[in-house]
């Protein structure tokens, strides 16, 4: 049975915190979508590793965040690319609109170095999939409820190889950093205007 599709909007929960919980939700490919590869090429860019956009940018850079990633989540006929960022409420304001500026800026292209390191995380983590039992289990038994068949890491890593710089430009066109749902937690709400 299809899910119901998401709803979007904003909330914010106050709390007399020292800290700001910021998230941010929008639209990806399913892991049965055709764009899935360039879509978890497009996750890494923005968040795989220290090289990562999110982090060089929203942390490293600006200092904005104590932590920044983005995460790929599926179910069978949503996906969802869902970025976090804590933070304190003197910088919260800016630190959602830097990060929003980064989600919006993979429209305009990622270099090859970008894309080699993203491929070479994506290929890291199947090889420590395989080299877990319980892990690689989880894997088919997702594989199974995604796709009705099973992948084989040799399969997978194809995949990954084959992804290009053009082939993540069309994912984002695709599937752009829009139509947010957006939750805050912390002292006060957050000026939201930027998601529009």
């Amino acid at each position: 049975m299809a899910t119901a599709p998401p709803a979007r909007g904003i909330t914010h929960l106050t709390k007399p915190t020292a800290q700001v919980q910021i998230t941010l939700a929008y639209p990806a490919a399913t892991i049965s979508h055709r764009q899935y590869y360039p879509c978890r090429a497009a996750q890494m860019v923005l968040s795989g590793g220290m090289s990562s956009r999110l982090f060089t940018e929203v942390r490293e850079k600006h200092g904005l965040a104590y932590a920044v990633a983005a995460m790929y989540h599926s179910l069978k006929d949503h996906a969802g690319m869902f970025v976090y960022a804590g933070t304190t409420p003197q910088r919260a304001q800016q630190t959602l609109e830097v990060t929003l500026a980064e989600l919006r800026r993979l429209g305009e292209g990622v270099s090859q170095q970008e894309l080699d390191r993203a491929k070479t995380q994506l290929k890291s983590a199947l090889v420590m999939q395989g080299e877990s039992t319980s892990a690689r289990a989880e894997a088919l038994a997702s594989d199974w409820h995604h796709l009705r068949r099973l992948r084989s890491l040799a399969e997978i890593s194809t995949a990954v190889d084959a992804v290009s710089a053009g082939d993540v430009m069309d994912y984002v066109r695709g599937f752009p950093p829009e139509g947010f749902t957006l939750l805050t937690i912390g002292p006060e709400e957050l000026d939201s205007s930027s998601l529009n």
